[in-house]
């Protein structure tokens, strides 16, 4: 399937004295350390009954994201990027995941780090494939979130946008190293999903619990750096920690007041303050291979508030990236 490529008047270069992220952007992935994919496609979210309008997702995040400066102290000045453009969507989407999971893969066998731009939530379960195809020994699985997203298929057939990790579980069983879900309301979620993600042996932790520690950003650090390094613990899986590590940002974690350009967005949320400091610490960590950022919907946003939280969440990642030893 063909992809849709970047449209050069997102890409923003600003000038000499003010360089914006788009001057960063190279013509040759081999050049660059990370590679931002994107994919066109809310049909999950149709099939979930939610509100339409995240297959303008990507275009939005890059349309903010490209604005922002290389950083006032040099921070990006250094880091080349590689924008593959969008996946389009197929005959169906079983055919989208498919081909998102294709490219995610083989960006991912390359070396390169993947910021992929949603779309439905669905479309984590192809992207985190890609990785898991990419990549061999086991995988830690963060998901920050109001929702679990972990449903069954409707009617045993039909993808929506809540069924993301259950799916992913599924088909990776104990490669999935650790898998931990940060940030869940339980008014938005059942006891049933919230068991079987323990089942799985996965931790889900709440919004609330988040707040009882000293600081909301640093017990979201902790638990990234708990999940990539836990030692398996099931008879029979493989030893050792997890490989690599992936996370997913459903911006529907942040409040309707914050983040209202969403399929579902909550009354209460983590601040972008604290989701900007735990994605520069996804940058940072040495496993991190991919970040997901999911959900805008520009037709229910407003002043481009959600669009804006994405595009700061993305700038931290890189700043986090190029933070790290080469």
């Amino acid at each position: 399937m063909p992809m849709r490529p970047l449209d050069r008047r997102l890409a923003v270069r600003g000038t000499d004295d003010d360089p914006r992220l788009g001057r960063r952007l190279v013509d040759d992935p081999d050049r660059a350390r990370v590679c931002l994919v994107g994919c066109a496609d809310d049909a999950g979210v149709a099939n979930s009954g939610g509100r339409a309008g995240a297959s303008l997702g990507p275009t939005e995040i890059r349309r903010w994201l490209y604005r922002l400066t290389t950083g006032m102290n040099g921070e990006l000045e250094a880091l080349p990027l590689f924008d593959a453009g969008d996946v389009l969507p197929g005959a169906d989407i079983d055919e989208t995941h498919a081909e998102v999971e294709r490219v995610v893969a083989e960006h991912a066998r390359q070396g390169r780090i993947v910021v992929f731009l949603g779309g439905g939530h669905d479309l984590a379960y192809a992207s985190h494939a890609g990785v898991f195809e990419a990549h061999s020994g086991r995988g830690a699985v963060v998901n920050v979130d109001t929702h679990l997203d972990v449903r069954p298929l409707r009617d045993g057939r039909v993808i929506t946008s809540g069924t993301p990790f259950r799916r992913l579980l599924d088909r990776f069983g104990r490669r999935v190293g650790a898998f931990v879900e940060l940030g869940i309301q339980p008014q938005h979620n059942s006891r049933q999903h919230a068991e079987l993600v323990r089942a799985r042996g996965g931790r889900v932790v709440s919004l609330d619990r988040l707040r009882e520690a000293p600081s909301v950003a640093s017990l979201l650090e902790s638990e990234l750096t708990e999940a990539a390094s836990e030692q398996t613990a099931t008879a029979g899986s493989p030893e050792g920690e997890p490989a690599f590590l992936t996370v997913s940002v459903d911006l529907d974690v942040a409040s309707a007041s914050d983040a209202p350009g969403t399929s579902a967005p909550p009354a209460d949320g983590i601040a972008p303050a604290d989701l900007g400091r735990f994605c520069e610490a996804v940058g940072r960590h040495p496993k991190a291979r991919l970040l997901d950022v999911m959900e805008l919907s520009p037709p229910q946003d407003e002043n481009g508030k959600t669009a804006r939280l994405a595009a700061f969440c993305v700038w931290r990642f890189l700043v986090g990236v190029a933070s790290r030893r080469a």
